[in-house]
């Protein structure tokens, strides 16, 4: 933010509704309380310009996913996101993923495969150009997943705010952070990058940037459109969606707190349901195991990635 503090104080507080919404399901009260606090001082995130993204320059120091995909062309998209993507003409499809080498279809690799499933690196999708320019920035918190949180804080009854408001606010947010302007900054000058040998991506093959048109569009549709009784599964949706590339483990979180969408163990996982938690780190158990036992019984005494969080209720 370039020394504004007046911005960093709304980072701050966007960050405060992300924490308070995390225990919604566990303490609804403290949760509430402090939402309102937030949404009634109006210092938060409220558009793309305010953003919290950390930029990168040229290579060498450009994202970790630019250098990562300089030389490997086995990191790929899953199955679970493109097949959700088309399934709702959703515009972000030519920007998260790029279309295989084999016929210039979007397809994705089924998580949780053994050694490829019997996939080829040819056949499924890989990370869209912009995802792999080096450039591009990190996300650390963004409008659209604030008014994603003043959606549901307006659905549950806790601020008296318009939910169907924010949560098409935050879908335009989140469809426009990839716009010609944005597209345009981070994809020029990157051709004739080491990348482009690796993942075959061409410039003239670049996606244009989602247009005005097609979030109306988008927004219109079944299974986006906002209907107050499903506002559970309409957001847990959206920011899945939204947390893509740095912030996954952020839609990991959402979906374990909204249940939804709905997902699936891979075909080769070793349980059959998706984790909702990591299990202690064995240097815990040699250093600190009196305590780490204690943890354990607050979990209720099963220390597996199947047992829930204190949060997910």
């Amino acid at each position: 933010y370039e020394g504004d503090m007046e911005m960093w104080k709304k980072f701050a507080n966007s960050l405060r509704l992300r924490l308070y919404m995390r225990m919604s399901e566990a303490n609804a009260s403290m949760a509430q309380s402090g939402i309102q606090s937030i949404y009634s001082s109006g210092e938060y995130i409220v558009g793309n310009s305010e953003n919290a993204l950390f930029e990168y320059k040229a290579y060498p120091n450009s994202h970790p996913m630019h250098q990562a995909n300089r030389l490997r062309e086995d990191d790929k998209v899953a199955s679970t996101l493109i097949d959700t993507l088309k399934g709702l003409n959703d515009p972000r499809l030519r920007i998260y993923a790029a279309p295989n080498n084999n016929n210039d279809i979007y397809k994705g690799l089924p998580p949780g495969v053994d050694k490829g499933h019997g996939f080829t690196n040819s056949e499924v999708s890989p990370f869209g150009a912009y995802f792999v320019s080096p450039t591009h920035p990190a996300v650390a918190m963004t409008a659209a997943e604030v008014h994603f949180i003043l959606s549901e804080a307006a659905a549950r009854g806790w601020i008296s705010a318009d939910a169907e408001e924010h949560y098409e606010t935050g879908i335009r947010s989140a469809l426009l952070m990839y716009d010609d302007a944005r597209l345009s900054t981070h994809l020029s000058g990157f051709a004739g990058d080491e990348a482009y040998g690796t993942l075959q991506l061409e410039a003239d093959e670049f996606p244009d940037g989602i247009t005005e048109s097609e979030v109306n569009t988008y927004l219109s549709q079944s299974g986006v459109a906002w209907n107050s009784s499903e506002w559970r599964s309409l957001i847990g949706l959206q920011k899945w969606l939204l947390f893509y590339e740095n912030q996954s483990y952020e839609g990991w979180f959402e979906w374990r707190r909204l249940n939804a969408p709905t997902l699936e163990a891979g075909p080769d996982a070793l349980l059959d349901q998706v984790p909702v938690r990591l299990p202690y780190p064995e240097n815990e158990q040699s250093f600190n195991n009196e305590n780490l036992q204690q943890g354990i019984e607050m979990l209720g005494g099963t220390d597996d990635m199947t047992t829930s969080v204190w949060w997910d209720q």
